[in-house]
């Protein structure tokens, strides 16, 4: 039946959760921010691959600057001139350019990707620790209970000599202390709650499952070139490579068409056309210096690329032991030392009302049990956060 009615709530989760989670994830400034220079890109692509703008020119030739300046007819050399220049860089040097910005595009999809993973983690892990907040609140005020019951039982012994008056003060503080894990906790729910209207939520429940067995580290480890940040990287290192190929290509010279129109007053008009080239002449100071700075910044792309290889791989190494161990803990916490805490209480229970133990001794499995009830809901927690980290790490986040 129990786990009937959670794959009923999983799939609830998947219908509803999972709509609402992607609203959330779209709305949120962060995302926008990004989205919004995505956009930019997209525009910048058709920017890079266009020919720059055509430039035109008036002028007038030859002016007899102290003798009848308005007068066009004095020597054939006097024109007014309409000229217009084409300046054309070579194909491949546009097409580099393009390619360079739709490099630097996709690198920041990924950008986005990578955001949205953050972003979703953040939810889960709110979510997850308000659940573990929500549980050892329910736990605490179950043992407060279990604590005023004490406090009574004492009282009432010390009241007939059967109690000593450090055993009434032991269960008082005993409650106490309840009292003030009580405050702590809501103090954290309440930070958790205001963690979600960052995230643009009131609250969020989703399911906590029961830690088992995880799959193969490996198959953690061969997610990592899927990875969103793993790509950023890569389309990094791609668009240093063609910065590198644009800086080389610097060598080569842009040329560019121009053609003009000629009035003259007293003598016929004239149509001119000509090219003009630039000279690589000071290539020592500009071209070699512009291809090495390239050269090394596609040698640091390289480094950067497999520094993040080893850092997510360092991360899902680290993650995937963590998920191990809380996965070992629970089994330990739940099928070992809950029922034994549990049977020490049982047994100091009847010898207490029978006077052979004190209530030190009773309040001690009290706690031995309290802290193994809390340390469940810990790990389960821990379990699910961890789980959720790997699936960040690998981009398979959802």
């Amino acid at each position: 039946m129990s786990i009937f009615v959670f794959l009923c709530g999983l799939l609830l989760f998947s219908v509803v959760y999972g709509q609402t989670l992607e609203d959330i994830i779209h709305q949120h400034p962060r995302i926008k921010t990004l989205e919004e220079k995505l956009k930019a890109y997209r525009q910048k692509v058709e920017f890079e691959s266009s020919l720059p703008d055509p430039v035109v020119s008036v002028s007038v030739k030859d002016i007899q600057l102290f003798y009848r300046p308005f007068d066009l007819g004095l020597e054939p050399m006097q024109a007014v001139e309409l000229k217009i220049q084409q300046f054309l860089p070579i194909p491949e040097k546009r097409n580099t350019k393009k390619q360079i910005v739709l490099k630097m595009k996709d690198a920041y999809y990924y950008s986005l990707l990578e955001e949205k993973q953050a972003l979703l983690f953040e939810l889960y892990k709110t979510a997850y620790r308000l659940w573990e907040t929500e549980e050892k609140l329910k736990i605490i005020q179950e043992y407060k209970s279990v604590a005023e019951d004490i406090i009574k039982l004492t009282n009432t012994l010390y009241a007939v000599g059967k109690a000593s008056q450090s055993e009434v003060f032991d269960s008082q503080y005993f409650y106490s202390k309840l009292l003030q894990d009580e405050i702590n906790l809501k103090k954290r729910k309440n930070k958790l709650l205001s963690s979600f209207r960052y995230l643009g939520v009131q609250n969020l429940t989703v399911p906590v499952s029961e830690p088992e067995q995880l799959k193969e580290l490996s198959s953690y480890l061969s997610s990592i070139p899927s990875s969103p940040t793993y790509k950023k990287a890569e389309e990094e290192l791609k668009t240093s490579t063609l910065k590198l190929k644009l800086a080389e290509l610097g060598y080569k010279p842009d040329f560019a068409v121009f053609a003009g129109y000629s009035y003259r007053q007293e003598y016929p008009d004239f149509v001119s056309v000509g090219v003009s080239f630039n000279i690589p002449v000071w290539k020592k100071y500009r071209q070699d210096r512009a291809v090495l700075e390239a050269n090394h910044k596609k040698t640091q792309a390289e480094h950067r690329l497999e520094e993040v290889k080893r850092r997510l791989t360092y991360s899902i190494e680290d993650t995937y032991y963590s998920a191990q161990a809380s996965v070992e803990n629970y089994r330990i916490l739940k099928k070992l030392m809950l029922p034994q805490s549990q049977a020490v209480y049982r047994s100091l229970v009847s010898e207490y009302q029978v006077g052979k133990k004190d209530v030190f001794e009773l309040l001690k499995s009290i706690k031995q049990i309290l802290y193994t009830r809390i340390k469940i809901a810990e790990e389960k927690a821990n379990y699910s956060i961890y789980i959720k980290r790997l699936e960040k790490l690998t981009g398979e986040l959802r």
